[in-house]
Parts: C-alpha cells; sequence; structure tokens
C-alpha cells in the first residue's frame, strides 16, 4: 500500500492547523488509577466487573514497546498463540481452549463495538488474526472466558478488543515519532515512522483525528539455497481517520476509516528443525528453500456509531464493514518433494478474503436504579472466499506434467447470523446484584468447491487436471446464556461467580458418500468463582480467578482418503485453571505489576481420528504462564522526568499436536525480559528498550511439516535493541 502524495498533503493539513502546546509531562504515581472498559457494553471500572478481564493501556504498550501480538500476550494470563512468524499470521487461545491449527477462531477480535475476521470455518481463517500497531489504540482489552452472550459466535475463549483513541473536541494536538532497533541476527535495522493528531473544527461539536505510520521490520533468516540475506524482512503501513460530532447534548456520531498492510518476505521467522537432535537442520538464523516465499495481509475496517440518550435509555447503533485480504504462499519441497523424486519442488499458495458487514443496534438503561437491563440486536453478513493452488516443479523450475496442479481449490462461501440479546441486573442491596443475560442467534451458510489436482485426485484414479465441484448448505440456531451474582463485602473489594456458555458455528461439509451433510456447533460451559480488591488507599490491588470449563462435541479438521478436507464433532475436554494479576505501588513513582496463570486443558475421551487419547493435553497450551513488570518514574530537572523498568514472560512447555499422536512434538519452556529506559521533556521524550535483553534462544510454536525427519518451528525474536523518540505539540 503506498499513500504517496495524499499522506503528505494530510500532514501538511494537519500540521497548519495546530496550536502549539507543551508536552505532558509523565506523572509520579502514589495511587492506582481507575481503568475504565466496556467489556459489558457499558463503560465500568474494571475492578466492578464480575467478569477476569485484562487490560494493556497505552502507556503500558509504549512502556516496553510492545508493538505486535507476539510482544503482549505473555503479559496476560493464560493468554497463548500459535505464531506463524509474521504479523497477523495467528492463532489465538485462551483458558486453553484450542486443538492446535484450526479452521476457525475461538477467540474473536473486535475493534471498538465490532467484530472483524470469519465466523466460521469456510475461510480458513482461524489461523489468521488483527494484529494492529498500537499507536493509535486507547487500550487493549482481554476478556477472559467464553462472550457467547454479549458478543456472540467464536468468542467461546474470549475476546481481544483494541478500543482506538477518539477525537478531542477541545485541544489541538499532534503526535510524531521514529524510533530504530537492530536486531540480533540481522544486518539491516528496522524502522517505525509514525504521526497522529486531533484537530477541532467546532468547538465542543465536532472533531477530527488521523494518523499514519509505517514500520520496516528487519530480517533475520539468511537463506542458503539463494543466497539471500534476511530474506524475512517484512514491512506494516497504515492509516486511520476518525470524525466526533456531538450534534446535541443527546446525540453524539462517530465515524472511523482504518487501513493496515502487512507485508512479510521469506518464511517469517520459522526455522526448519531435526526431531531426532532438536537442532536447526540449516543452522542458526538458516533456511533453505527456492521457491519464492511471503505472505501479504490487508484490512480494510470502516464503521459508523451514533448514541442518543433517550432520558429513560441510551439508544446505540453501530455499523461496520471490514475486508481482508491474505495471500500466503510457501515452499513446500521439503513436505511433498521427495514423494517425486531427488530436487523436486513443490510450491503452495493460498489465498483468503473475507468480507464483513455488522449492523448492531440495542437499548441500555440507565446506571442508577435497583433494576438495570439492556436489550439488542446483532446482524452480519460474511462473503468469504478461501483457495489453494501448488505446483510440482523440476529442479531447472519447469513443471512436472504428470502432477499438475498439485492442488486446485477454490471455495466461495457466505454465512448470515442474525440475533437477538438481552441482560438485567436486579440489586438486592447496596453490596449484592445478578445479572443474567441470554442470546438466541439463527445462521445459514452455503459453499462450492471446486477441487482438484495431484493431492485430491490421485488416491481415486483421476489426472490432476480434473475437477470437481461440491457444494453445502446448513442452518443451525444457538442459544447462549450467562449468571453472574457480586457481592461488595467492603467498598473496595468484590467477589463473584459466573456461569456463561459460548460456541463456534457448525457449518456444511462437501456433499460426498459417507460423509455427514453437516457439522454442529461446538459448545463449552465456563464456571467461574473470582475476587478483585484495591487496598492500601488504593496503592494495591489484586485480581483472582478459578474457572473450570466443560467444551463439548468439538470441532475436528479431518481429511477423507482423497485429501478433501472436512469438519466432524467429536470428543471432550475439561480445562481448568487459575489466574492470578496483582499490581502494587509500595512508594511513589514505584509500580510493580505481575500475572500467574494456571492451564490444566485435557481430552475426557479418546478421538481417534485425531490419534489422540483421553488424558491427553490439549496442544499448544502450557500449564503455567507468567510475566512481572516493574517501573520507576522519578524527576531528572525542574521541566523533565525520567522512568526506568523491566518486564519479564514466562511460558511453560507445550506440545503439538497430541501427546499420543506419534507426530507430536513438545517445546521447551522458556523465559524473556524487556527493559527500557525513558527521559521526558516539555516537548519531547526519548526511549531506549530492549527486547528479549538476554537474546533467549526459544521457540514459541510448532507450525507442523519440515519434511522428513524434521518439523517447522517458530523462533522467538532475537534480542532487539532501539530507541524511540516522541514529540508533542
Amino acid at each position: 500500500m503506498s499513500f504517496g502524495n495524499t499522506r503528505a498533503a494530510a500532514l501538511a493539513g494537519l500540521v497548519s492547523s495546530l496550536s502549539f502546546a507543551p508536552f505532558a509531562l509523565a506523572q509520579v504515581e502514589s495511587t492506582l488509577e481507575e481503568v475504565v472498559v466496556t467489556a459489558q457494553k457499558r463503560s465500568e471500572n474494571v475492578q466492578d466487573v464480575p467478569s477476569a478481564i485484562s487490560v494493556l493501556p497505552q502507556e503500558q504498550l509504549e512502556r516496553l514497546n510492545l508493538q505486535q501480538l507476539s510482544d503482549y500476550v505473555g503479559y496476560v494470563p493464560g493468554f497463548t498463540m500459535i505464531d506463524a512468524g509474521y504479523p497477523g499470521r495467528a492463532q489465538l487461545t485462551l483458558r486453553g481452549v484450542s486443538t492446535g491449527a484450526s479452521d476457525n477462531s475461538t477467540v474473536g477480535i473486535h475493534i471498538d463495538e465490532s467484530p472483524v475476521g470469519s465466523s466460521t470455518s469456510a475461510a480458513r481463517g482461524g489461523g489468521l488474526s488483527v494484529d494492529l500497531l498500537p499507536y493509535d489504540v486507547e487500550r487493549i482489552e482481554v476478556l477472559r472466558g467464553p462472550q457467547g452472550t454479549l458478543y456472540g459466535a467464536s468468542s467461546m475463549g474470549g475476546l481481544l478488543k483494541y478500543v482506538t483513541r477518539k477525537p478531542d473536541l477541545r485541544q489541538a494536538s499532534l503526535q510524531t515519532g521514529l524510533e530504530l532497533t537492530t536486531t540480533r541476527g540481522s544486518d539491516d535495522l528496522g524502522w517505525i515512522a509514525r504521526a497522529g493528531g486531533t484537530v477541532p473544527l467546532i468547538d465542543d461539536t465536532l472533531a477530527v483525528r488521523a494518523s499514519i505510520y509505517r514500520k520496516q521490520l528487519a530480517g533475520i533468516m539468511d537463506n542458503a539455497a539463494s543466497g539471500r540475506k534476511d530474506e524475512d524482512e517484512g514491512r506494516q503501513e497504515g492509516a486511520r481517520m476518525a470524525a466526533l460530532w456531538k450534534a446535541t447534548d443527546a446525540l453524539i456520531v462517530e465515524f472511523s476509516a482504518l487501513a493496515q498492510d502487512t507485508m512479510g518476505e521469506g518464511g517469517g521467522r520459522t526455522v526448519i528443525v531435526n526431531r531426532a537432535s532438536g537442532q536447526p537442520r540449516f543452522g542458526e538464523f538458516v533456511t533453505s528453500t527456492v521457491l519464492p516465499q511471503y505472505s501479504d495481509y490487508k484490512l480494510r475496517f470502516y464503521s459508523g456509531a451514533a448514541s442518543l440518550d433517550l432520558d429513560w435509555a441510551a439508544l446505540d447503533i453501530f455499523s461496520s464493514y471490514s475486508k481482508i485480504d491474505v495471500e500466503v504462499a510457501a515452499d513446500a519441497s521439503l513436505v511433498f518433494g521427495p514423494f517425486f523424486g531427488p530436487g523436486m519442488l513443490t510450491d503452495l499458495r493460498s489465498l483468503h478474503e473475507v468480507d464483513k458487514l455488522t449492523q448492531e443496534i440495542r437499548l441500555t438503561s440507565p446506571d442508577q436504579g435497583a433494576f438495570q437491563w439492556m436489550l439488542g440486536a446483532f446482524y452480519t453478513d460474511e462473503d468469504t472466499r478461501a483457495a489453494q493452488f501448488g505446483s510440482v516443479r523440476t529442479p531447472d523450475g519447469s513443471l512436472l506434467p504428470p502432477a499438475n496442479p498439485l492442488i486446485r481449490a477454490v471455495r466461495p462461501a457466505s454465512y448470515r447470523d442474525l440475533s437477538a440479546f438481552g441482560n438485567v441486573t436486579y440489586q438486592f442491596t447496596d453490596r449484592f446484584d445478578v445479572t443474567a443475560g441470554l442470546r438466541y442467534s439463527s445462521n445459514e451458510q452455503h459453499f462450492t468447491t471446486d477441487g482438484g489436482g495431484f493431492l485430491v485426485n490421485a488416491a481415486a484414479g483421476l489426472p490432476p487436471t480434473v475437477i470437481t465441484r461440491d457444494t453445502g448448505r446448513s442452518s443451525e440456531d444457538v442459544v447462549t446464556y450467562m449468571v453472574s451474582p457480586r457481592f461488595r463485602p467492603t467498598d473496595d473489594t468484590m467477589l463473584y461467580a459466573r456461569v456463561a456458555s459460548g460456541y463456534r458455528p457448525g457449518g456444511p461439509n462437501p456433499a460426498l458418500d459417507g460423509l455427514e451433510p453437516s457439522f454442529d456447533a461446538d459448545r463449552l460451559v465456563n464456571y467461574e468463582v473470582g475476587a478483585k480488591a484495591d487496598f492500601l488507599q488504593r496503592r494495591a490491588s489484586v485480581d483472582l480467578a478459578l474457572f473450570y470449563i466443560d467444551w463439548t462435541d468439538i470441532q475436528l479438521q479431518l481429511n477423507t482418503p482423497t485429501n478433501i478436507v472436512y469438519r466432524a464433532n467429536g470428543g471432550n475436554a475439561i480445562s481448568k485453571g487459575v489466574e492470578l494479576s496483582s499490581t502494587f505501588i509500595p512508594v511513589p513513582g514505584l509500580r510493580i505489576g505481575g500475572n500467574l496463570a494456571y492451564t490444566d486443558a485435557r481430552l475426557q475421551e479418546d478421538v481417534p481420528a485425531l490419534q489422540a487419547r483421553e488424558g491427553d493435553r490439549v496442544p499448544s497450551v502450557p500449564r503455567w504462564t507468567a510475566s512481572l513488570t516493574s517501573s520507576y518514574s522519578f524527576p531528572l530537572a525542574a521541566l523533565a522526568n525520567g522512568e526506568i523498568g523491566f518486564g519479564y514472560r514466562y511460558a511453560g512447555e507445550t506440545e503439538y499436536p497430541f501427546e499420543s499422536n506419534p507426530t507430536s512434538y513438545a517445546l521447551d519452556a522458556y523465559s524473556l525480559v524487556d527493559a527500557y529506559a525513558a527521559a521526558a521533556f516539555e516537548r519531547f521524550k526519548v526511549r531506549l528498550f530492549a527486547r528479549n535483553l538476554l537474546d533467549e534462544r526459544a521457540y514459541s510454536s510448532v507450525l507442523g511439516g519440515g519434511g522428513p525427519g524434521a518439523v517447522q518451528l517458530t523462533l522467538v525474536q532475537p534480542r532487539t535493541i532501539g530507541v524511540s523518540v516522541d514529540l508533542t505539540f
């Protein structure tokens, strides 16, 4: 994506309309600030919400220079990911709700009040995530546990919510920054250039905000076959514009448009490792591929919202349209090449397209009174297209006719969901209330698959050029529910219990003999008790949750003897654990925070189709995760403040796919240390930082493949050191 002259003109216009203002210096904290979230679709103090929520404010992301999902999932208890080595190419997991690589996500993703990404397996979007650079993000909310009642499908493990910055109706501002980084193993520098600002067009009535950024990702992987250095380099670039109109004291209207492109070259931060020795097959930071590899991810997101105060209730309307286009090319020669002869080359190219339109309307009672309620309706219309193409080539690059195409599969699909939801809260006393919610969802799906190629047709004795068309339709109705009593023994302490359900939509299967025409939604129920408290005159807080999840009719991704993908339901699992978060300010300026999570997620019966047995742990979920952060702020001079800090992330050992599966591979536990030092002056601040300061050599994910006797793993980013300078006017 190139913004060219449009970018320059927009920034020039923004600068010309700004009045200069001093930089707001960081404050030395002596008590914990109130954190407001919208997890229950109301603005509430996070300590009052009877649910497990983690909040990453923009200040914390900035402190440790956390810029993408792989940087900050480790600072949220029980949050893990299968990372494919490129930003945006990951599968997210909360509370152990995972079967490893899957076509359908168990963690929902929202930008403000609207969902993004696919809700079904048809687009094979389970391995895709929205990985926004956080420069124009106010905070990130992570809702742990199923959110099916308020947020609907595919949020059975939890929800990741990006809350973006709003235009300021009164104060003009401009922020701009530049960052340089160097990464162990790379010959090039990485960098980020960013700018953003707000202009009130009509004081206290109308304002606009614009931001723009570009990030250059330094590569670390050298290619032994081509001789290319740092071939996994990439870039992220994007822009956002937002408008806020306070039409009257009762009516507020918002519009926003966001674009982000992420391009990664080579095979990403992935390594082929020998199974027997655990050593990289081609050497540290070295791969060996002949055919081109890349990942190209484009996101477009447009939204509008209107909020009308009716006195007796608030009427909120949210509309969004999002478009995701992903193209991935991989050299699969190590996996498929040996089947066709020495030196044979195979490539695979995958396409994922999601066009998603959503509409939500809800009525919400005022926050006062013993009885509070919310009623809403939601509609989504998704059109998706998943495609995969592959070829077989001789060592000189020529096509091998008897085996071409290796695969050709194109699947356009549609998904329509209409839901109604509501919840009520009744306060029995000033200290005890109960919230209950219900959601009814009805969806219809349709797909058509044109499939052929050697991988599909060889077992049936057909030439690879034969294309077979399959169609499928399905419909289902799903009800989710939530009940949560809450008790406040003191003004600063809250105890709660929560029973909540969630689901992933089922869908149609190919119309083939022997296959069920459709597969069902898999569902789970989460039983949870928790406590939240502030103490020591609001200098310390604690958040504790214990959960037990009963997951039934797990969706399985399977293949027919002719390699046609289909889905079925099979097996149950139990996930149980504890999550603890705490923050403490022992003396003014010193903040210490910590997270600890234990997750034990296991199958409750054999699943022969996956070569998994009762008692096997679910894939890619560590039993233990932990993090620790510390920051100390202090005055440097009359007009300057300083700050130093560090972060620690721990992830326990994992295995993929299942322990009983003979292809399973175990990853060791690892620890990462991040650190920073910063100084804030009147108009600018400068920050020195390091991610993975001790240069821990570890692998975060098992991706499978790799060829005979090998496996493909994702390498944790080596030590990265950088400097960041930001100016505010």
